[in-house]
């Protein structure tokens, strides 16, 4: 049989809630706060070996080319395999259920925290560490998104906190950067310390969240046609998103399953929506890795500028609190408004932003 959310009380579907909500905080997109750990690397002498001045290995001048390429290689590679994760992770979802794909990104994520911690000079576990963390995060959020059926009326709202949370999820490098001001020592110490945060999520997770998603089969249960599954239980599929009547309430959609991936692959939606993601994340990816050297380009002034630091500060905080500012509207356009508006608002601040980082102008 399937999971469905009125089997569980309303107690656990909260905890649920809350547990998605705090893997996908910390765990979903942490390596996009690269911008926030960059300084703190430097100090740290992540690649210094690479420079041949020795005030530049100790931290005391500009980092090297070769130490910032090879930075900036590190977060290009974690990017692009969190994005070319996805695939594989909803087939792994589909195949073993929710549980067991949060637990593989908790492994991935612990051993990725314990890798960058012990990596030093002497043995270079940088890029793989990191590559695993950028990985094992969407394990834990992609694993966590059927959450938001746990209360149908409100599911939207879930979705956004969900995905706000992924957002807001680079403030964990942040808050590393933070304590690395105040508390000095080596980087890879804090890598350390939050491998613990993985082992806490999958404990939490071995008694919280069910065998399979909900709605969808067991992850044990023998495939068979699907016609034939829904019509023995003798009820209605629902969307994850339901459509919902003038008076809000949700209105049961019988959903056809002959071919339907394949119609939904062929849509204008889902052509649509792969395309601007493409693109804005193309976009956002390469603006994050290198938003302090595009600041300097732009204003000519040297790197460690006060005015450079100031922007590139805003910046780190900005991430982050855009995600969590953004749940509440996401979440009112998702139960609320049709595909076609979500995606019209979605596509006009891409465009927005592209403009804007073209401008020749930092107070823009």
């Amino acid at each position: 049989m399937s999971s469905r959310p009125e089997d569980l009380s309303v107690q656990r579907r909260l905890a649920l809630v809350a547990l998605g909500v705090f893997a996908s905080l910390s765990t979903a997109g942490i390596i996009f706060g690269f911008q926030s750990l960059r300084p703190a690397l430097l100090k740290s002498g992540v690649y210094a070996n690479l420079c041949s001045n020795a005030s530049t290995i100790a931290g005391d001048q500009e980092p090297c080319i070769p130490q910032l390429l090879r930075l900036n290689l590190m977060f290009t590679v974690a990017s692009t395999g969190a994005n070319l994760a996805s695939l594989p992770i909803g087939l792994g979802l589909d195949r073993y259920g929710p549980r067991k794909t949060v637990f593989a990104g908790c492994v991935l994520c612990f051993l990725g925290s314990l890798l960058f911690g012990i990596s030093s000079t002497a043995f270079d576990g940088y890029l793989t560490g990191y590559l695993l963390l950028g990985v094992g995060g969407p394990f834990c959020f992609i694993g966590s998104l059927h959450i938001s059926g746990a209360f149908p009326a409100y599911s939207g709202l879930i979705m956004a906190a969900l995905t706000g949370a992924f957002d807001a999820s680079s403030s964990v490098f942040f808050f590393f950067a933070l304590l690395f001001k105040t508390i000095k020592g080596p980087i890879q110490t804090y890598f350390l310390f939050y491998s613990i945060i993985p082992i806490l999520i999958a404990v939490m997770a071995a008694f919280l969240m069910p065998r399979s998603s909900f709605g969808g089969k067991l992850p044990d249960e023998t495939d068979g046609d699907e016609e034939d599954l829904i019509a023995s239980e003798g009820r209605e599929t629902d969307p994850l998103l339901p459509n919902l009547t003038a008076d809000g309430e949700a209105a049961p959609v019988l959903m056809e399953t002959d071919g339907l991936l394949c119609r939904q692959l062929r849509s204008w939606e889902y052509g649509g929506i792969l395309l601007a993601m493409c693109l804005f994340m193309l976009r956002l990816n390469f603006y994050m890795s290198s938003i302090r050297e595009q600041i300097v380009d732009l204003s000519g002034l040297p790197a460690k500028d006060p005015k450079v630091e100031t922007l590139v500060s805003f910046f780190n905080v900005a991430l982050p609190a855009a995600g969590i500012i953004c749940i509440v509207p996401i979440g009112y356009l998702l139960d609320r408004k049709s595909f076609a508006i979500s995606f019209g608002v979605l596509w006009v601040f891409g465009m927005t932003f592209g403009a804007l980082a073209l401008t020749p102008n930092l107070l823009l």
